[in-house]
């Protein structure tokens, strides 16, 4: 017998995070051998109980698949856009089960997981897991050193600070720095006479659009935005839209739990 709380089923069979289906079970949209069940604490037998989301049959996968993906600039994560444009699932075609770790707004690009493992999924969103995101950032001005300590200490957004966990300068990254060329000719003149200013952020808890509101309220228009790492897992020579199915372990972490990185 092997006793599970729905909401893990759920997030485990790909269907939904643990606080998505929590919402799902309180609507009653969640049925075990065809009862209705909105009891949160409820838990069912995965080798007997039916388990079912509306019609769809609840399935759990004993083989997970974990991915690196590049998302490119001018895609949505989420499966079902309101707005009808083009997301990630719709130019991967992954299957149904897949879903992202976490969001990436449509504007920016760079390392976004991909996983059928809900446990993995789980790990690495939930704020007290403190799974960090490092970011690289190109931004319209200069960064001055009191902004810096502001970033470190915690800008108030949604009432509450944000405080980043590291703020420092660097130098533009080496896919930045290529010289193209107008009408035949280097432009390297015109990039010496234009400075791009780049920082590099890290980040624990990754609220909606947390970079871009905390730069607006520094007066700083945010020009490019990169996940270069999460958690483990760090973006490298990957380039925009390229897909990487690895093979991952896990190991203790330091406050409970596992984590996972490259076998």
């Amino acid at each position: 017998m092997v006793l599970c709380r729905l909401q893990k089923i759920l997030s485990r069979a790909g269907l939904a995070s643990r606080r998505e289906a929590e919402k799902l079970i309180q609507e009653g949209r969640v049925l075990v051998n065809d009862k209705v069940v909105r009891d949160l604490g409820f838990k069912a037998d995965l080798e007997k109980d039916k388990i079912f989301l509306g019609d769809q049959l609840v399935e759990v996968s004993s083989v997970y698949h974990y991915y690196l993906y590049y998302k490119p600039r001018g895609l949505v994560v989420s499966k079902k856009d309101e707005l009808g444009r083009e997301g990630i699932f719709d130019r991967l075609k992954l299957p149904p089960e897949m879903n992202a770790v976490g969001r990436l707004d449509k504007d920016s690009e760079g390392l976004l997981l991909l996983s059928n493992d809900g446990d993995f999924v789980y790990r690495y969103t939930h704020p007290k897991f403190e799974v960090p995101k490092v970011y690289q950032v190109k931004i319209s001005r200069d960064l001055q050193i009191k902004e810096r300590d502001q970033l470190l200490k915690g800008l108030i957004l949604d009432g509450r600070p944000a405080p980043l966990r590291r703020v420092k300068k660097i130098k533009a990254p080496k896919f930045e720095s290529k010289v193209s060329t107008i009408a035949g000719a280097s432009s390297r003149v015109l990039q010496k006479q234009k400075i791009d200013h780049w920082i590099e952020l890290e980040l624990i808890e990754g609220r909606n659009r947390e970079i871009r509101r905390l730069m607006e309220l520094l007066g700083i228009e945010v020009m490019r935005l990169i996940r270069v790492k999460h958690g483990d897992f760090s973006l490298k020579a990957m380039k925009p839209g390229d897909l990487k199915e690895v093979t991952i372990k896990t190991g203790p972490r330091e406050r409970g739990g596992q984590h996972w990185f490259l076998t």
